[in-house]
């Protein structure tokens, strides 16, 4: 109930705060619908629209590319890793 109410009351609690500066309502809604999204994905209750594979070429070229470790580039994609 906590959080429909948050839903309900949001866009105006921040905006009264002056922290919606250049969102209006509607896409302060279309926010929070992907915020839900995002949490009944997270939750195993809905399958994302699409994903992403990496060869390990692309790892390696993003760690070229941004000069990262392994456990930084891990991180980027939400993996973990024990580096050797």
């Amino acid at each position: 109930m906590r959080a429909a109410i948050w839903v309900d009351t949001g866009w105006q609690v921040l905006k009264a705060r002056g922290m919606m500066d250049g969102m209006d309502e509607s896409n302060f809604e279309l926010l929070m619908e992907s915020v839900k999204e995002a949490g009944a994905i997270l939750r195993k209750e809905k399958k994302p629209a699409r994903t992403f594979v990496f060869t390990p070429s692309d790892i390696k070229a993003i760690r070229r590319n941004e000069n990262a470790t392994q456990a930084e580039v891990a991180a980027m994609i939400g993996e973990s890793c024990t580096e050797a």
